[in-house]
C-alpha cells in the first residue's frame, strides 16, 4: 500500500507539472511567435513601402520627362524669333502652344515670358504685358547666378486670375547667342498627381506625397489642394535626404500632418523632388494584432483543453494507484501460479527424464544380469562355452554407453575437440556411409556451396549428428524417398536472433538435410528435440537422437531448426558459426589439398 501511495504522490506531482507547462508552453511559445511576428509585419511593411515608392517615382519621372518634352517642342516653336515676331504673331503661336498641351492632363497652362518677366505667349488667352518678374521661377533664371537648373519646380501657386492650384515647371529661353531671352514656363495639376497618389494608397497605404527638395510639398493624398498651401516643409525630410540623398526609410516619425508613420522616399532621377510613400505605424500594429487575436483564438483552446486534460488525468490518478495496487497484488499472485508451474513442469521434465533414463537402463542392466547370470549357471556346471553370454554383456554395456553419451551431448557436457572443419570435404567422404546406412530404397545427393566458408567443430560429433538425422529421416520413409544434403553460406540478421535466444547475429554455415517422407503435424515438430520424444513404435528408437543433435549443436555455438509439414517431408538446418582465423584456415587448405 506505501508503493501505491508513492506511485500516487509521484504521479500527482507529475500531473501538476504538466498542468502548469500545459499552460507556460503556449503562452511561451505565442509570446515568441508575437514577438518575430511584430518584427515581420514592420519588415513587411518596409519592403512593400519601398517597392511603391519605387513605382511612384517612375510615375513621377514620365510626367516632368513630359514636361521636359513640351518645353523643348515651346523652344522649337519660338527659336529664331525675337519678341516683336512672337508679338506680331501671338494668336498663332498661342494656338500652337494650344495644341502642344492639348490631351495632356497633368499641364493646365503653359507660358512663355520675356527677359524683363512680361508675358509674351501662352495657352490661356491673356493678353501680353502682364508682369510675372515676382514670381520665383523667373528670378532663378534672371539673377545671373553662376549655378542655374536646367529645370526649375516651383512650389505651389494660386493663379492671380483664374484662382486654381498648381506648381510650376520652367526653363530658361535661349537666343541664338545662348543668352538669357526669357522663360518657358508651364503649370502643372497636383490633382493629376493626387489622382494617382489615391489609386496607390487604396492598396494599403496612408499617404503618397511629392517634395521638393528642400521639403515643400508639390501634392499629396489625402488632401485638398487649398489645404497643401497650408502645409509648412518638411525639415525631417531634408535632413534624412541630407545623409542618404537617393533613397532610404524614414522609421516611425511624425509627418507633416502631425500623424506617426513608416515612410520610404526616392528621388525622382534628373529632378529636384522626392516622392514618398507611408503607413500609419498604428495600421500595421492592427495588423499585427488582428493577427495576435486570430493565433490567439486557436491558442487558448488548446490551453485549456490540455489544462483540462491534465486536471481529468489528475483526478484519476487516485483511481490509478487503486488500480495499480490491485494489478501489483494479481500479478505477484500470478507470478508465483507461474513459479509453481515451471517448478511442476521442471518436476515433470525431470520425471519424465529420470522415467526414460531408467526404463532404458533397467533394460539393458536385465540384458547384462541375465547374461552373467546364464554364464555363472553354465560355469558353475564346468562348461566353458560361455562366449555368447559375455558378448551378450558387452553388447549391453556398449549400448549403456551409448546411452550415456547421448545424454551428456543433450546436457551439453560431452567432450569436444573442434577444428576448423571443410564441411563439404566431410559430406563427400561420408556419402558412402550414409548410402550404406540407409539402403538402396533412399536414393542421397548432395549439393555442395562453391566458396563454403570454414567452421570450427568437432567433425565426429557432426557426423553423428548427420546420421541420426539420416536414420530419422529414412525411418520417416518406409517405402523409399530421396534424402538431400546442402550447404551454404549465410547470415543471421539482429531480428532473427531477438526471437532465438542464445543465438548471435553473424556469418554461419548451414547444412539442410532434407526428406520426403510423410512429414509432421506443427505439436510434433516442436516436441521433436525433447528427449525421450518420440513417435516410433517401442524398441525402434530411445528419443534421444535428435536431443543428441540439439545438444551437440548448441553446445558448438550454433543453431537447428526444424520445419516440416504433413505430406511434404521435413528439413533440419543446422547453422555452425563461420570460422575466421585466416593463419588457421590457410593451415586447414594446405591439409586438405
Amino acid at each position: 500500500m506505501l508503493d501505491a501511495k508513492k506511485a500516487l504522490k509521484d504521479t500527482a506531482r507529475i500531473v501538476n507539472i504538466l498542468a502548469v507547462l500545459s499552460v507556460a508552453v503556449p503562452l511561451l511559445l505565442y509570446a515568441i511567435a508575437a514577438w518575430f511576428s511584430y518584427h515581420a509585419h514592420f519588415v513587411d511593411a518596409q519592403r512593400r513601402l519601398e517597392s511603391t515608392a519605387d513605382v511612384v517615382r517612375e510615375h513621377a519621372i514620365k510626367v516632368f520627362d513630359t514636361h521636359l518634352l513640351t518645353t523643348l517642342t515651346v523652344n522649337e516653336i519660338l527659336r529664331g524669333m525675337s519678341e516683336d515676331q512672337i508679338l506680331s504673331r501671338q494668336d498663332e503661336i498661342n494656338r500652337r502652344l494650344k495644341n502642344v498641351i492639348q490631351g495632356l492632363p497633368q499641364i493646365q497652362d503653359a507660358w512663355v515670358l520675356d527677359l524683363k518677366g512680361f508675358l509674351i505667349a501662352n495657352t490661356f488667352a491673356a493678353p501680353p504685358g502682364r508682369d510675372y518678374s515676382d514670381r520665383e521661377y523667373f528670378k532663378v533664371f534672371q539673377s545671373g547666378a553662376k549655378i542655374v537648373p536646367e529645370t526649375y519646380l516651383g512650389g505651389l501657386l494660386k493663379g492671380r486670375f483664374e484662382g486654381s492650384i498648381f506648381f510650376t515647371v520652367a526653363t530658361a529661353r535661349r537666343d541664338a547667342n545662348e543668352n538669357f531671352a526669357g522663360v518657358i514656363s508651364s503649370s502643372v495639376n497636383p490633382g493629376y498627381f493626387g489622382d494617382f497618389y489615391k489609386q496607390v494608397a487604396e492598396t494599403g497605404f496612408s499617404a503618397v506625397s511629392l517634395f521638393r527638395e528642400d521639403g515643400a510639398i508639390l501634392a499629396r493624398f489625402p488632401g485638398s489642394h487649398e489645404n497643401l498651401l497650408n502645409y509648412p516643409k518638411w525639415t525631417m525630410l531634408t535632413e534624412k535626404v541630407s545623409a542618404n540623398p537617393r533613397e532610404g526609410f524614414l522609421d516611425g516619425v511624425k509627418t507633416i500632418d502631425g500623424v506617426e508613420r513608416q515612410v520610404a522616399y526616392s528621388r525622382v532621377t534628373g529632378y529636384p523632388v522626392y516622392v514618398t510613400v507611408s503607413m500609419n505605424r498604428s495600421t500595421i500594429i492592427g495588423a499585427w494584432l488582428e493577427q495576435m487575436t486570430t493565433w490567439a483564438l486557436i491558442v487558448l483552446p488548446v490551453i485549456f483543453a490540455l489544462l483540462g486534460l491534465s486536471l481529468v488525468a489528475l483526478r484519476y490518478t487516485r483511481k490509478e494507484a487503486v488500480a495499480l495496487e490491485r494489478l501489483r497484488r494479481e500479478m505477484s499472485l500470478r507470478e508465483t501460479s507461474e513459479a509453481q508451474l515451471r517448478q511442476l513442469q521442471k518436476m515433470e521434465a525431470i520425471g519424465q527424464l529420470t522415467g526414460g533414463i531408467a526404463h532404458d537402463f533397467n533394460n539393458l542392466l536385465t540384458i547384462i544380469i541375465g547374461s552373467l547370470n546364464l554364464m555363472q549357471r553354465r560355469m558353475a556346471r564346468g562348461e566353458t562355452d560361455v562366449i555368447q553370454f559375455v558378448d551378450g554383456a558387452m553388447d549391453g554395456a556398449k549400448r549403456a554407453a551409448t546411452l550415456v553419451a547421448q545424454l551428456l551431448a543433450f546436457a551439453r557436457k560431452q567432450p569436444l575437440e573442434p577444428k576448423p572443419t571443410d564441411v563439404n570435404r566431410l559430406l563427400t567422404g561420408m556419402s558412402d556411409l550414409l548410402q550404406r546406412t540407409l539402403g538402396g530404397q533412399v536414393m542421397v545427393e548432395t549439393v555442395q556451396s562453391g566458396g563454403l566458408w570454414l567452421t570450427n567443430i568437432d567433425a565426429n560429433q557432426l557426423e553423428n549428428a548427420l546420421i541420426n538425422l539420416a536414420v530419422n529421416a529414412r525411418d520417416a520413409m518406409p517405402d523409399g524417398g530421396k534424402l538431400t544434403l546442402e550447404t551454404a553460406n549465410t547470415y543471421l540478421d539482429d531480428e532473427y536472433c531477438v526471437t532465438h535466444a542464445g543465438l548471435t547475429a553473424g556469418q554461419y554455415v548451414v547444412i539442410c538435410v532434407t526428406d520426403t517422407g510423410a512429414g509432421m503435424p506443427p505439436e510434433v515438430a516442436a516436441k521433436a528435440f525433447e528427449p525421450f520424444f518420440t513417435t516410433k513404435e517401442s524398441g525402434r528408437g530411445t528419443g534421444l537422437g535428435l536431443s543428441q543433435v540439439y545438444g551437440f549443436v548448441k553446445q558448438s555455438n550454433g543453431h537447428v531448426k526444424i520445419y516440416s509439414e504433413i505430406g511434404h517431408g521435413t528439413t533440419v538446418k543446422i547453422y555452425m558459426p563461420r570460422y575466421i582465423d585466416s593463419v588457421a584456415s590457410a593451415e586447414v587448405k594446405r591439409e586438405t589439398s
